[in-house]
């Protein structure tokens, strides 16, 4: 499911070189998680930092 939010999405629209996964050179907006959401999806609430544009705007410890 999320290689259909991000990977997959990009490849549809054909923008994959610039976005849809995390690597050197590719444009991304993040979310670091606690814990693995494809253990359990209510893990995505528990968030460790939002990574905006290359900063930190949320960073919980």
């Amino acid at each position: 499911m999320l290689k259909i939010a991000t990977i997959n999405s990009a490849r549809c629209v054909g923008v994959e070189k610039d976005y849809g996964s995390i690597e050197v050179g590719k444009q991304a907006d993040l979310v670091c998680l606690e814990e693995n959401p494809l253990e359990n999806i209510s893990n995505v609430r528990k968030i460790n930092k939002v990574i905006q544009s290359g900063k930190i705007v949320v960073e919980n410890n």
